[in-house]
């Protein structure tokens, strides 16, 4: 038996077991070429949607539950997975976006359109942005935070995602469908100056 140091905890491991584990974190981890300037057009880069995409890419290649102790409210609730919701709500209320944190994903939906956060197309996303899976009879089961948006309908989203069964990871990546849930501030009325 070997021994392998996982997030601070000593385990103890066939050699097989590694090599899997090995080929889990590095075959599967794709980075994204984005870098932490990009941002989307017409999305101020220092608003709070940029904020809390920098503060995730602080992250960005530690396993999922490494980053316990490190995030504000992130609690790694799931263990080694299941932390997406976890990481996603942790970001927003770190960086003041009105969301409290839930290791759920349902809860975190439920959340956001009670906040006045509402389903948008995905020429419309922006960085802070949240992305999930389409609801199904089971709820929606993934969420990540988009990164980056071109306007056109393509984007990118960084989030806790599995990179071997049983493990997560945190990392930036193209994604596509799903649905997008953004908060827009309400449009000032303009006085009409003919009352």
């Amino acid at each position: 038996m070997d021994n392998v140091r996982l997030g601070g905890e000593d385990e103890s491991s066939s050699g097989a077991d590694i090599s899997a584990l090995r080929e889990g974190l590095f075959g599967n981890y794709r980075p994204n070429p984005v870098t932490a300037s990009a941002s989307s057009q017409g999305a101020a880069p220092d608003g709070p949607g940029q904020a809390s995409v920098d503060l995730a890419r602080r992250f960005e290649g530690e396993l999922s539950q490494d980053v316990k102790g490190q995030l504000p409210h992130f609690q790694a609730a799931g263990g080694n997975t299941n932390n997406c919701a976890d990481f996603v709500s942790s970001l927003l209320q770190a960086t003041g976006r009105g969301v409290e944190q839930t290791p759920r994903v349902n809860e975190l939906r439920e959340q956001l359109l009670e906040k006045g956060w509402s389903a948008i197309p995905p020429e419309e996303a922006r960085p802070g942005d949240v992305w999930m899976t389409e609801s199904d009879t089971y709820g929606s089961r993934h969420t990540e935070l988009v990164s980056q948006a071109d306007g056109e309908g393509g984007f990118h989203t960084i989030g806790s995602n599995n990179i071997s069964e049983g493990q997560q990871q945190i990392f930036e990546r193209e994604k596509t469908g799903g649905v997008i849930y953004g908060y827009r501030e309400p449009p000032v009325p303009t006085p009409n100056p003919h009352r």
